[in-house]
């Protein structure tokens, strides 16, 4: 591994150098371009931020010279990037743009690669029936062309989507004929990557021997070629299977490696997993605390990654298709107009099957948007969670603004969970609540009125001093409210009930 990450660095400063020597124009411009690139892909494992900002630069020069299929690539660069850093709605926006110019060039390869991008966006969206519609798209390309380097990506990506939907004989057979193809080329890091995915499947069955067996293969050959990326997954799987072994304090030290690593290389949906893990851990160990802090990390991630803004730029997407749906329609009618009929009638036949595409795919975007709706729901049951901590004791953690809507949830799972657990006390924290309107104060002691109705106890938790502050301004009555400082305070209360 240190050869080969002298290797790596040699090639790298190389690289730079050639970058150094290149003008910005004609030829060497296009040559810039691809070197760019070509350093961009370097970083790609190891380092995102670095490896965007090759790609930035590369996609400028390429606009100002005009090349196509620069920018093209360029776009296929940043939709990759954004991808793993869970920037779904920008990931989706790149490479679809790839996508349009590699059609124009007829770059076939291009054209898989970008469908391939798309799929990765929809499986991150946990679509997995539209991901692997663009993965069938995309390796019967590539089996046409021969490039069975490129195919055995998106056999190893289509496997994901399929362990996915449960369907895991298939999702072997997909890795597995991935694995094949990179055994033939002798491509090291793909044959890591394939063990990996295998070892997943078998975690999902239970078979843990197996799992282990792949993962530890997996690490040998990350570890050969030096990705950072891959092994950050490999200490996930690992560590994930300690923990379904209940071997927890070998899970621990593989989980903090994964974790230390996915935040230097920034990817996020590997650290919400592996924040999720970490969190079952500790409520295995009975560290309610630690267990709690790291689940509030993970909710905090999540509700980044899946927030109104993504679903109005998915939305704007949606949009565009329909502008440019309209675009053909208009070309069209020009077309009959101006040109000769044959010719009409050729390209009219040709654009009208683009059409026709166009309104699948709005079809399916439709699909998507009543998904992202499922969605929405799901981020709402996730943000007010309620947690039992003890026998007869539940915690509800607040994070985020607190609006009507929300507060009406929270009374609902509160007193449901109250319900089924037969609890006596609950505790409401808002420490990471901002600000409270009357509407909202209202509806708290209204759910603490409700709760003593059911014959439990309820405490609120972490009023921050700019909230008590609207409480008294707003004249709400405080008499009725049980309030401690922190979490742990009203934990101690609870505690001291219990004794």
């Amino acid at each position: 591994m240190p050869e080969k990450k002298a290797k790596a660095k040699v090639k790298i400063a190389e690289l730079e150098v050639k970058l150094a020597r290149l003008g910005n124009k004609g030829k060497q411009g296009k040559e810039k371009v691809d070197t760019l690139l070509e350093l961009g892909n370097h970083w790609r494992y190891k380092n995102l931020d670095k490896q965007v900002e090759y790609v930035q630069e590369a996609l400028d020069l390429a606009e100002k010279l005009d090349y196509r299929a620069g920018i093209g690539n360029a776009h296929l660069a940043i939709s990759s990037s954004f991808y793993y850093k869970g920037g779904y709605d920008s990931a989706l926006e790149h490479g679809l743009i790839a996508l349009r110019i590699f059609e124009e060039l007829d770059n076939k390869s291009g054209i898989a690669i970008a469908c391939n991008n798309i799929g990765n966006v929809f499986l991150g969206r946990s679509d997995n029936e539209s991901a692997l519609k663009y993965y069938s798209s995309a390796i019967k390309i590539l089996e046409e062309l021969g490039d069975k380097v490129k195919a055995a990506n998106i056999y190893n990506n289509a496997g994901i989507a399929y362990k996915n939907i449960e369907k895991y004989k298939k999702a072997i057979e997909s890795h597995r004929k991935a694995l094949a193809y990179r055994e033939e080329m002798d491509d090291k890091h793909g044959i890591g990557s394939s063990n990996y995915n295998i070892g997943d499947v078998y975690v999902v069955l239970k078979e843990y021997d197996k799992a282990l067996n792949h993962f530890i293969v997996a690490r040998d050959y990350f570890q050969l070629t030096g990705v950072n990326m891959g092994l950050a997954y490999v200490n996930l799987g690992i560590g994930g299977t300690y923990f379904n072994l209940n071997k927890l304090e070998k899970a621990s030290s593989y989980l903090q490696t994964c974790l230390k690593m996915t935040r230097e290389i920034g990817i996020k949906e590997l650290e919400i997993t592996c924040l999720t893990l970490f969190s079952d851990l500790y409520q295995k160990q009975k560290e309610f605390q630690k267990a709690l802090d790291y689940f509030k990390q993970a909710s905090e991630l999540k509700s980044q990654l899946f927030n109104e803004e993504s679903e109005a730029k998915i939305n704007q997407l949606r949009l565009k298709y329909e502008t440019e749906q309209k675009e053909k329609e208009a070309e069209i009618i020009k077309l009959k107009n101006e040109e000769l009929e044959e010719m009409v009638a050729e390209r009219t036949a040709k654009l009208e099957a683009q059409i026709e595409e166009r309104k699948h795919a709005e079809g399916e975007l439709k699909e998507k948007l009543a998904l992202i709706e499922v969605q929405r729901a799901a981020i709402l049951e996730l943000s007010t969670p309620v947690i039992k901590i003890w026998e007869g004791v539940v915690v509800i953690p607040l994070i985020g603004v607190l609006d009507s809507k929300r507060a009406q949830h929270l009374t609902e799972e509160l007193l449901t969970s109250i319900t089924t657990t037969q609890s006596k006390m609950a505790i409401i924290d808002i420490t990471g609540v901002p600000t409270v309107d009357s509407a909202v104060a209202n509806h708290l002691l209204k759910t603490v009125e409700s709760v003593k109705l059911l014959g439990a106890e309820c405490v609120i938790t972490g009023i921050k001093p700019d909230v008590a502050q609207t409480i008294v301004h707003l004249g709400i009555d405080i008499d009725k409210l049980d309030t401690r400082a922190t979490l742990a305070d009203g934990l101690k209360w609870a505690f001291g009930k219990i004794e």
